[in-house]
Formats: structure tokens, sequence, C-alpha cells
């Protein structure tokens, strides 16, 4: 969910993978695309499967939905009034309310969700480009989805923005210095979270295919 100027941010990519992977039908290519669809840059996804173009689809929707809503837009007002990098730490932030209320929102386990999704994809993954399949690669290799639960994963994903971020966009902020005002306003982006994440899952069902 990059919100400013996308273009201040060059290759820091988007942060809100498990969300994105909740928020998809069970089909792993669409969720694959849904996971993904940042990695796809123009017209370059045409070959996929044709879930997980519908997945791309949905991906971009969600994002569009999530930049424009007042909630979201609170929730980076608690971390000051200007900064390219608020949007991504809310991402981080989201990503993190999500593992650590799963049990609210899915009747299956976090992890057994995740083993499951994990299981599929590597079946699909040799329909899809290289960076797709290192992508996953290193995403089920240090658990990285299920690692959000734990707090201390906002700022160690803060930490990981900054080594990507060009030296031009490091002059003027970075991302890792959001961590302390995250844990100033942890209990109310946790309250925006929650009023949040229903009305996303509202507007995703008028998207399934």
């Amino acid at each position: 969910m990059w919100h400013d100027s996308p273009a201040e941010i060059p290759d820091a990519g988007r942060m809100n993978w498990l969300a994105h992977v909740f928020l998809s039908t069970d089909d792993p290519d669409f969720r694959l695309g849904n996971l993904t669809a940042d990695l796809f840059k123009g017209s370059d996804w045409q070959g996929l499967p044709a879930n997980a173009i519908l997945g791309v689809r949905t991906h971009r929707a969600i994002d569009a939905f999530t930049d424009a809503h007042p909630v979201v837009k609170r929730s980076m007002r608690r971390l000051g009034d200007r900064g390219l990098l608020r949007g991504v730490a809310i991402d981080i932030a989201y990503d993190h309310f999500l593992a650590k209320d799963w049990e609210s929102f899915s009747p299956e386990p976090l992890q057994t969700f995740l083993d499951r999704f994990h299981r599929q994809a590597s079946h699909a993954l040799p329909h899809y480009p290289p960076r797709v399949r290192d992508f996953l690669t290193r995403t089920v290799r240090i658990n990285r989805l299920s690692r959000y639960r734990h707090p201390d994963s906002i700022h160690g994903s803060l930490q990981r923005i900054d080594t990507r971020l060009s030296q031009r966009v490091l002059r003027r902020e970075n991302a890792s210095s959001l961590s302390p005002r995250i844990a100033e306003s942890y209990a109310e982006i946790h309250a925006d979270f929650r009023e949040f994440l229903p009305l996303l899952q509202a507007h995703t069902a008028t998207l399934a295919p």
C-alpha cells in the first residue's frame, strides 16, 4: 500500500503479503498472483495462468481500496503528517495484527493455513518466472508470513526496507525510525486494523471471480 509518491521509493516493494494471501480464493494460482503481483510490471504477467491473472487484478483492486480508505489514512497520520514511508509501515503493522488476531478471522490455525498454501504453491511454481519462484522459496524457508505474529517483526521488516531504499530517500527519512511511533500508537493502530479488515473483506468479496 504505497502512499504519497511510489516513484520516490524504488524497488522497496509492498509489504502487506499475509493480507493478500488471506484475501484470496483457495486456488493456488489465484493466491500466487495475489501475493506476487508487485513482481510483475506492465503487461509481463499476461503469460501467467488465468487464475493467477485474476489474483494480480484482485491484488491491485485491494491496494486501490486500501490506499483510498479513511481508516488507513487515519493510521498513517498516527505516524506523523508527512513521510513517504508511513504507508509501508502501516502495511507491516496491519500484517502483524492479522497474524496476531488470526483466530478472530479464520477457523484454521495460521501455520496450518500457511503450510497448506506452501504445499499447493510448490506444485504450481514451475509455471512461474524465476523471480516468483525465488521469492516464494525464501518466504517458505524463513516462514516469513507466520513470523509477522511477533511484535518485533515490525521493526525487523522496517530495517529490511531501509536496506532496499535509495540513498536519495535515506537522506530524508528511513523506515526503521517509524518503529517508536508504531509502538507509541500500537493500541490505536490495532483498533484501526480491527475496524478496517472487515470492510476490506467485504470489498474483496465483491471482486471474487
